[in-house]
């Protein structure tokens, strides 16, 4: 199962290099609205609109980075909070329709496993 947890890893970080990409896109997108308004006069519609496209930027890109750190904890770490948060991006990620559905189903499939569940417990504390 390691190398289906070091799969899931490496599909997080994917996943995060093309939210990346999302999120820059959707930022040029709000500079271009941005530049719009700016050159009409400053039209709130404009303005409005170049600010939801950084909202939403930051967004992707929090979730991007979101996407990273689970990719890395999974692969490296391999510690409880890494399971648990790849859990509950999994569990978002069934709503992503079709890729991050995929997604979702695949890694809890591999996170629910007794196997990857005993090997992301954390160490027991030594007795006295």
């Amino acid at each position: 199962m390691d190398r289906h947890v070091d799969l899931l890893g490496l599909l997080h970080r994917l996943v995060a290099g093309l939210l990346a990409l999302v999120a820059t896109s959707t930022a040029v997108l709000g500079l271009g609205a941005a530049s719009l308004a700016w050159g009409d006069g400053g039209g709130t519609a404009g303005w409005v609109t170049a600010a939801m496209f950084f909202v939403v930027a930051a967004a992707v890109a929090a979730w991007g980075v979101l996407n990273w750190w689970v990719g890395r904890a999974l692969r490296r770490v391999r510690g409880p909070l890494a399971r648990w948060a790849a859990i509950v991006l999994a569990l978002v990620h069934l709503f992503v329709l079709p890729f991050g559905t995929a997604l979702g189903v695949y890694g809890l499939w591999v996170l629910l496993h007794d196997d990857v569940r005993r090997r992301f417990e954390a160490p027991a504390a030594p007795s006295v």
